[in-house]
Parts: C-alpha cells; sequence; structure tokens
C-alpha cells in the first residue's frame, strides 16, 4: 500500500524534471564550412546558419534553419552563393538533457542558388548529425554535419542532383531563464 503514493511521488518528480529541464525553445549561431559536390567545379566555401528550435519531448526538437554560404569557383571567375532555409527533426537518442548529447538529423527545404552562369531555386533533402557539449542550463556548444541531396540539374550535364556537405559549429542557447528546481508533490496521507 505504501509503494503507490511513492510510486507516483517519483513519476510527478520525474515529469516535472523532464519539462524543466526540456521545454524551453533554442537558438543557435554556428558558423559553416560547406564541401561542395564535385561536379560543381567550386571550392570548398564559408557560411553562416541560424537556427531556431523547439523542443517536442526530451528525444525530439523541430528546428528552423536560415543559412547562406559563398565559395569560390574552381574554373572561372565569380563566386556561388547560397541562401536557404529548411525543417529538421533532431532526434536525441539519450535525451537532450545530458552534459554530452548526440542527436540525429533530418529534413529538407529550399535554397537559393546565385551562379555567374545562372541563379535559380532548388529543393533539397538532408541528414546528418551532432553533439551538444552542456556548458550551462541554457547555453551549449554545438557541432553538426549534414549531407544535402540538392534537386539541382543545372550544375553538371548528366546529374539531376547534387551532394553538399555542410558542417557547423557554434552556440546553442535556451530562450528564458535558469529551470527552476523540480517542485516535488508530497503524497496524500494514507486513510
Amino acid at each position: 500500500m505504501k509503494t503507490k503514493p511513492l510510486l507516483a511521488l517519483a513519476l510527478v518528480a520525474a515529469s516535472a524534471s523532464a519539462l524543466a529541464a526540456d521545454d524551453r525553445p533554442y537558438f543557435g549561431l554556428q558558423g559553416s564550412y560547406v564541401l561542395p559536390d564535385q561536379d560543381r567545379q567550386t571550392a570548398d566555401g564559408l557560411g553562416g546558419t541560424l537556427l531556431l528550435g523547439l523542443p517536442l519531448n526530451r528525444y525530439l526538437a523541430t528546428e528552423l534553419n536560415l543559412f547562406g554560404s559563398q565559395a569560390g569557383r574552381d574554373a572561372g571567375p565569380g563566386s556561388n552563393e547560397q541562401w536557404g532555409a529548411g525543417v529538421d527533426l533532431a532526434l536525441h537518442p539519450f535525451q537532450r538533457s545530458s552534459r554530452l548529447s548526440p542527436f540525429l538529423l533530418a529534413g529538407g527545404g529550399a535554397l537559393y542558388e546565385d551562379r555567374p552562369n545562372n541563379s535559380r531555386g532548388y529543393a533539397f533533402l538532408n541528414a546528418g548529425g551532432g553533439l551538444l557539449y552542456s556548458l550551462s542550463d541554457r547555453a551549449a556548444l554545438r557541432l553538426d554535419a549534414k549531407r544535402y541531396r540538392i534537386d539541382d540539374d543545372e550544375a553538371a550535364a548528366g546529374n539531376a542532383h547534387q551532394w553538399d556537405t555542410r558542417i557547423n559549429a557554434g552556440v546553442q542557447i535556451a530562450f528564458g531563464g535558469d529551470t527552476p528546481p523540480p517542485v516535488i508533490v508530497a503524497p496524500p496521507p494514507p486513510p
């Protein structure tokens, strides 16, 4: 009979702790290193990423990514610029609240590519993974890498898509103040 109130107390404390640790939206600022598909005849590029995340629970979050990059041409003058937006689903298999949290990413979106010979928008799919290293209750260092499948049939004859890789490093900061300690509710007195 005494185990039911203790079990109820443990469940309330665990759920309060889970909500307190993971319910805050967050943003991230990252520098990017871009490895373009070899068919593009473009040098590696540099850029940046802004992300806005909304946790769904301890294991899942949705992330809106806004990014841009610039890379010089291997052949000829000029440069390629990319500007894009996408939505990712982030899966944290070992919970987001741990000190070192690996995660997987999958998503899609659209990008606009400005090249010397043409400028146009393209759809993309992406997948990758990364690590969060918590610095405090609100801030973490973030490193991730994603592989992009871009539906670009104009960069190289005979290829309906290009494969770019984007490596990002920066910070991730939760909105709001520090997480308050969990509230522990005392079990009701036995009858």
